[in-house]
């Protein structure tokens, strides 16, 4: 299975959950530049 190269972002959201499965191995990370769609500075795995 292949990485995701993707980022979570939430516009407008009164709770978020991020559900995973049992006994899988799961990683988020930040290794590469975000572009800036707005005034918000989007430099994270998780934006909200």
């Amino acid at each position: 299975m292949t990485a995701l190269q993707i980022n979570i972002p939430i516009k407008q959201a009164d709770k978020v959950f991020i559900t995973l499965d049992e006994n899988t191995e799961n990683t988020l990370s930040n290794k590469d530049d975000f572009v800036q769609i707005d005034d918000n500075n989007i430099d994270s795995v998780i934006f909200s």
